[in-house]
């Protein structure tokens, strides 16, 4: 399956979008019950499950966020190198000690500053390897807390207290029901095919039917 690629901003207002009651609503008024038994408890995580593939494959990010590598924190160094946190899935900008670093190929490093792995002390840059952060010196026990990663967190999970943070609001509103669409093609895990084999068939079309909605819209915005 190709990847599907989001760029822009996002202006969905809050107020405006639909929220996990909405998405509740849609599941049960669409989901055939003849022979159907789902687990209504399932809801809610095939929904967040949904949200975590929309930003992995779709790269639909939340809100702005920060990451350290404070003692206790969610950044942990092995020499110069440290696993993004998997919450991250854009980073924006690198700070050690309030100054910004700047970003670099590991070819570069290696390039203008052979030997740099061995480097210990204030690092100018920085460079992306897979999920992981490099850094062009090993930090120390006293560099805890100096260094800062500025980014974009994943969607958040829908809410289960008023007033939290609404994950559908990050999306535009013709997208708001992808999760409802995913909730309604992963239930049939409780269907029996030998006694209604198809309806096992109805669910097969509308999973594939979700996914070529999302590779359609690969430009989302």
């Amino acid at each position: 399956m190709p990847d599907l690629i989001i760029t822009g901003q996002v202006t969905t207002s809050t107020d405006s979008a639909l929220t996990w009651s909405d998405i509740a609503d849609y599941v049960q008024e669409n989901l055939p019950h003849e022979s159907a038994r789902p687990n209504v408890a399932h809801y809610r995580r095939l929904a967040n499950q949904a949200l975590h593939i929309i930003s992995e494959m779709c790269g639909a990010t939340g809100s702005e966020a920060e990451w350290t590598n404070a003692p206790g924190a969610d950044i942990v160094f092995t020499g110069n190198t440290a696993l993004l946190p998997l919450s991250c899935l854009q980073v924006e900008s690198v700070w050690y000690d309030g100054v910004e670093l700047d970003l670099k190929e590991i070819g570069w490093l290696d390039y203008e500053l052979p030997g740099w792995r061995e480097y210990t002390g204030s690092p100018p840059y920085y460079a992306l390897t897979g999920h992981s952060l490099v850094l062009s010196s090993a930090l120390t026990d006293v560099d805890d807390g100096l260094l800062v990663i500025y980014g974009k967190d994943t969607l958040p999970d829908f809410p289960t207290v008023v007033g939290a943070q609404n994950p559908l609001a990050f999306l535009p509103t013709r997208f708001q029901l992808m999760p409802a669409y995913y909730i309604v093609a992963m239930l049939p895990v409780n269907i029996k095919p030998e006694t209604n084999p198809e309806l096992v068939r109805v669910y097969q079309m509308q999973h594939e039917q979700a996914l070529r909605v999302k590779q359609q819209h690969a430009q989302m915005w």
